[in-house]
């Protein structure tokens, strides 16, 4: 049976006791910003931004993962991060203004009935993303998407990715609260595609951490972050620019599977390749690190002995992760922070070449 209980862990010693749900509210509201936050958006960026013209500065009109990947392609040779677009926030705010649907919203999210009930909450969730689903593109909104989705050779199909005010932040992380969609070559116009990220900006689990950290729900925007999708990996994985393990040790962490069984939502059983790059600091010169690969666990869908990714793949990773690391450093001025690291995730293609899908701020 679901009970709360109170756990705590002292330098010797460890207890457990049943807890009252008073107890877990004081404990949790401590843990809840003061004040009501309000996630910089800037709407003034009304057209679809090339990433080549964009970087991280562009986090508060085209969002923090939209405009890392941008930075991505500053840094990293062109073939190894994917080019696309940012839809900006103009265009979410525009559309919702448009329809009337920040008023609808309004009224269905207000009262007690919503605040007290999770089975009201989560129905009348499911009605706001139907109704922006169903409404209306705005002309010029749809025209400038379609412009854009013919600027992708003709049968791409395109993933359309969340890249809000209020995830991939430095201090906020936000992993895994907003959908991303496939856009198929047989589907017709992007637009509804679009729609479905906007719509999982109300998705329950994002809506409820909003909330606790008291993030307004109307000055959060979402951006969409459009490039060609990736069908057929031969490995996909995750990886840290840190080193978990030994933290006082230059190093990297990585996690890889096979093919498309997911290290970030992995199938039962699915055991992913469990990797720890660290510097060899007897063998490494300044300016030429020597890594050793040292290897936790392997993964449970290759045969036994063997290894996710090549050492030629490691390599040319692990060289990535360095210049990532180097570079937003300086982007996030952390170079004097210790624990700073970046996250990424990564795939390897059927060519078996090595795309960096995305880079986001770690989070302890």
């Amino acid at each position: 049976m679901d009970s709360i209980v109170r756990y705590e862990v002292a330098a010797d010693d460890i207890s457990i006791r049943a807890a009252t749900a008073a107890e877990m509210e004081e404990f949790l509201e401590k843990q809840r910003p003061d004040k009501p936050q309000f996630p910089p958006r800037d709407l003034t960026r009304t057209e679809i931004v090339d990433l080549d013209g964009a970087g991280h500065t562009d986090l508060t009109s085209i969002g923090a993962k939209a405009a890392n990947v941008a930075e991505l392609r500053r840094v990293l040779s062109p073939e190894i991060v994917p080019h696309g677009y940012g839809v900006p926030f103009y265009f979410y705010d525009g559309f919702m203004t448009k329809n009337g649907l920040y008023e609808e919203i309004r009224d269905l999210i207000k009262g007690d009935k919503f605040a007290r009930c999770e089975d009201v909450r989560e129905k009348r969730l499911a009605d706001i993303r139907k109704k922006i689903k169903r409404a209306k593109m705005p002309r010029k909104l749809r025209e400038a998407l379609g412009e854009m989705q013919a600027r992708f050779p003709a049968g791409t199909g395109l993933r359309c990715r969340s890249s809000t005010n209020n995830e991939d932040l430095k201090d906020f992380n936000g992993a895994g609260l907003y959908d991303s969609f496939t856009h198929r070559p047989d589907e017709g116009h992007v637009e509804q595609t679009v729609k479905q990220v906007w719509a999982s900006l109300w998705n329950r689990r994002a809506f409820e951490e909003r909330h606790f950290y008291r993030i307004d729900h109307f000055h959060t925007a979402m951006a969409v972050l459009v490039h060609p999708n990736f069908d057929d990996e031969i490995a996909n994985g995750v990886a840290l620019t840190k080193n978990v393990y030994f933290p006082d040790f230059k190093g990297f962490y990585v996690n890889v599977q096979v093919g498309e069984s997911l290290v970030t939502n992995p199938d039962p059983n699915a055991i992913p390749d469990e990797l720890l790059i660290m510097e060899d600091v007897d063998q490494s010169t300044p300016g030429n690190p020597v890594y050793e690969t040292i290897r936790i666990r392997r993964s449970s869908l290759v045969e036994p002995g063997k290894s996710v990714l090549t050492d030629s793949q490691l390599r040319l990773l692990t060289r990535q992760m360095e210049l990532i690391q180097d570079h937003f450093k300086k982007v996030y001025r952390a170079e004097n922070d210790q624990a700073f690291a970046m996250d990424l995730e990564f795939k390897i293609d059927l060519r078996e070449q090595l795309t960096i899908k995305q880079a986001r701020p770690w989070v302890d």
